[in-house]
């Protein structure tokens, strides 16, 4: 009867390691799901803020083409009532 006894907490006690191991693997795996969405949605914001950031670097070279041609017809306009 003791025999039984031990077997049957020895089992006991091999299930519930094993239910500890199978929740820790599953909350990884959960984990893990979720770095991944987080990494895919930095990459699409990354990819947005490159976006963005060569938009603005294209105004920012207008912009400059802008005054460099507004320099030069001020220039002219002045050098001819000089």
């Amino acid at each position: 009867m003791q025999g039984k006894k031990n077997r049957f907490f020895i089992l006991l006690r091999i299930y519930y390691i094993l239910l500890c191991v199978h929740c820790r693997t599953e909350i990884m795996q959960e984990l893990l799901n979720e770095m991944r969405k987080d990494n895919e949605a930095a990459a699409c914001m990354n990819s947005e803020w490159l976006t963005l950031l060569k938009k603005q670097t294209e105004f920012m070279e207008a912009s400059l083409n802008n005054d460099k041609e507004f320099l030069s017809i001020f220039k002219k306009i002045a050098d001819k009532f000089c």
